[in-house]
């Protein structure tokens, strides 16, 4: 075989060996998160959360929260929403608290900022 057509299948397949290399990468590799986002609801969730909350209810806040968080890092929160969440986060760290009627309001403000994107259309989304 001639040393140049060898050359051109060794290069060949090193770039389809490569190109599979990157794909498995790209398709492995985990989303970037919001190191902003992560840590203000850290500190929530630690330093705001009243004292006389039952574990059941800090975890039922926690995944209210979790939930948020990863629609927000995909891109699935309108970002006024987003921008209006983290405003009561700092809100309510910077205050040192937060009341359990603020929290009922705070939780459901949430949520809802959470479904509206997947709800356009409807009236309660608006």
């Amino acid at each position: 075989m001639d040393p140049r057509i060898r050359l051109m299948v060794v290069i060949l397949l090193a770039a389809v060996v490569a190109g599979l290399v990157v794909m498995l990468f790209v398709k492995n590799a985990s989303v970037p998160g919001d190191s902003h986002l992560e840590g203000l609801i850290s500190l929530f969730m630690k330093e705001c959360l009243p004292d006389e909350l039952s574990d059941a209810q800090r975890t039922e806040i926690e995944g209210i929260m979790d939930r948020f968080y990863a629609k927000a890092v995909a891109g699935r929160v309108y970002p006024e929403d987003r921008a209006a969440i983290e405003n009561d986060i700092h809100m309510y760290i910077d205050r040192g608290g937060i009341t359990r009627l603020e929290l009922n309001d705070f939780m459901s403000k949430v949520g809802k900022a959470t479904r509206r994107m997947d709800q356009r259309g409807t009236p309660e989304a608006e």
